[in-house]
């Protein structure tokens, strides 16, 4: 049996349950998790559910991941005001939004990888929705440059 904020569950019966070692709905090899929050055997933290921290926003008016959600907007907001002044011409917005996620994932994966952090796919759609909107803000304000 296993306590760590969890329900307790008998190891043996977790395991060969057939899910894995991750456990596809919350179910690891020893515990069944209930906050959505999976840490890894080697002490990795990821959360798979999109869209989980506006649910906890919404619902039990988390104001501290409103900030979190708010910040991770603005992370690659200035990278994404650079990037048509340095292609020197207009971006479409799903190319940003798209590079945006790449970014992210970029960062995503490491904290995955290295064990910092919490991997999860709201950071992504966060910051690939900043860095988008830095593209719209600088092709809205800045003409249409063309090389000569």
């Amino acid at each position: 049996m296993y306590w760590n904020g969890c329900v307790c569950i008998q190891k043996e019966a977790a395991y060969h349950s057939g899910i894995g070692s991750r456990g596809i709905g919350g179910v690891s090899r020893n515990c069944i998790w209930l906050d959505g929050i999976y840490p890894d055997w080697n002490g990795r933290q990821y959360e798979l559910l999109p869209f989980w921290s506006w649910r906890e926003v919404i619902c039990n008016h988390d104001r501290e991941l409103l900030k979190e959600n708010l910040l991770n907007f603005i992370l690659l907001l200035p990278a994404g005001i650079l990037l048509p002044l340095i292609a020197n011409h207009k971006i479409k917005w799903y190319q940003a939004l798209l590079i945006g996620i790449l970014m992210s994932a970029t960062i995503e994966l490491s904290q995955l990888i290295f064990m910092r952090g919490l991997f999860e796919w709201d950071d992504m759609i966060h910051n690939g929705l900043g860095y988008m909107a830095g593209c719209l803000f600088t092709n809205f304000f800045v003409k249409n440059r063309v090389k000569h």
